[in-house]
């Protein structure tokens, strides 16, 4: 969670995945709810609906993004264009790999201390890091549970 002067508000995600990693999506959806983040996927999305535009508002709008790297994914039309969109808007970026050397199958290049093991995956405090330094604030998703004194 974000915390500034009067009001906290819940850190908004936007999770990008190959619609064959639903089971990868949700692991990590269920890991960033936990961090207190509100998430954005596009399985929301009716096929009626203007895709193209309400992805793009949901990239420019979002506090991070993050993306399952699996075969499937650096494979994925869609995966990419999101990526390239938040890498364009400058949006800090989580990618969360599957496999050995999928980060360099993309078209981007990614900070490599956000880049994580799906199997290792601690979401909520990396988080809160790349949130802290995106914003320049500490995100507040957890701290009351980690205590005085403890940190990452």
């Amino acid at each position: 969670m974000m915390k500034n002067s009067t009001t906290t508000t819940r850190a908004k995600v936007f999770l990008s995945f190959a619609a064959v990693d639903h089971a990868h999506a949700r692991r990590l959806e269920s890991f960033l709810s936990m961090a207190g983040a509100e998430v954005f996927t596009t399985e929301t999305l009716s096929a009626a609906e203007d895709w193209l535009s309400i992805v793009r508002q949901e990239i420019a709008k979002c506090d991070a993004f993050a993306v399952i790297l699996t075969p499937n994914a650096v494979k994925s039309n869609f995966v990419l264009v999101e990526l390239g969109a938040a890498w364009a808007m400058g949006k800090p970026i989580i990618a969360v790999v599957t496999a050995p050397g999928l980060v360099s199958e993309i078209p981007v290049e990614l900070d490599p201390r956000n880049v994580v093991q799906m199997d290792d995956v601690d979401l909520p405090r990396l988080l809160d890091r790349v949130l802290a330094r995106s914003t320049g604030q500490a995100a507040e998703s957890k701290k009351a549970a980690r205590g005085p004194g403890k940190s990452f």
